[in-house]
């Protein structure tokens, strides 16, 4: 996604914006009980919980939103993405059985709870 930042002017940020304002309105605000699902969220989960915030987000936030922001997100999301690209479900399988065929078979013993 870093490569999208050469092609995040201020005018693409306004434009995107309006696109998720516009989604926001169609799927929540102008639906019938369509902000029950939002409200539902606040309600049942504590201020800072993940869920207490609807994933599109609020129209303050989206107003609010600068290209510096966005540019900012998209800096901390590549580098985030970057520093674990090593991982994958594949990786993490081949080193848990490399670590089990260093132990031998003792370790799975321990782990069936018959240790000798």
């Amino acid at each position: 996604m870093g490569y999208l930042l050469d092609t995040m002017t201020p005018k693409t940020v306004d434009a995107q914006r309006d696109v998720v304002k516009n989604e926001r309105r169609q799927s929540y605000e102008n639906q019938p009980y369509g902000l029950a699902q939002p409200t539902l969220g606040e309600m049942l989960y504590p201020e800072g919980h993940p869920y207490h915030w609807p994933v599109i987000g609020y129209m303050p936030d989206l107003t609010a939103a600068s290209h510096e922001d966005v540019v900012d997100f998209f800096k901390k999301l590549t580098t985030r993405l970057a520093t674990r690209a090593w991982w994958s479900p594949a990786t993490s399988i081949r080193r848990r059985r490399a670590r089990s065929s260093r132990n031998g078979s003792a370790t799975s013993r321990r782990r069936r709870g018959r240790s000798r």
